[in-house]
């Protein structure tokens, strides 16, 4: 886009320089005083048009500058990124494998839980079907 712009700006200044030169041929061969006067207004218009790319053009030229510091600094910010991407790397690698464990952990902790829910729900059931509940075994009830 930038180059395109500046081959615009090229093809401009390179018109400007020719009608410059055409003028100049004109002023040469005007002799009476009416072309000479109607040539200084088409200077004068011509002046204005000038004054008017050259104010376009500055512009065109500070928002390029502009451009290209953002552009430098967004560069300069995925240089530092990427000189980053390994200890980024590493540190998801350490991340996945604590998530591995974390997982493992989880897992054998519900297993525990359900462990724990069956040992407490047993004795309930034996006693309601009428299942001592202590580990005595019936050898030990008839001696008693």
């Amino acid at each position: 886009m930038a180059t395109q712009e500046l081959r615009e700006l090229r093809q401009m200044t390179n018109e400007q320089h020719q009608m410059i030169d055409d003028l100049r041929l004109t002023i040469k061969s005007a002799s009476d005083a009416c072309v000479k006067i109607d040539l200084i207004r088409e200077l004068e218009d011509e002046l204005t048009r000038h004054k008017r790319f050259l104010e376009e053009s500055a512009l065109c030229i500070q928002l390029m500058a502009d451009e290209l510091a953002m552009t430098y600094k967004e560069l300069q910010s995925l240089r530092s990124k990427l000189s980053a991407l390994p200890d980024l790397k590493a540190h998801i690698q350490e991340l996945e494998s604590d998530m591995c464990a974390t997982d493992t952990v989880a897992h054998h902790l519900k297993e525990e839980v359900v462990g724990l829910k069956a040992a407490l729900v047993a004795p309930k059931d034996k006693h309601a079907l009428g299942e001592p509940t202590s580990p005595e075994t019936p050898i030990n009830n008839a001696a008693v």
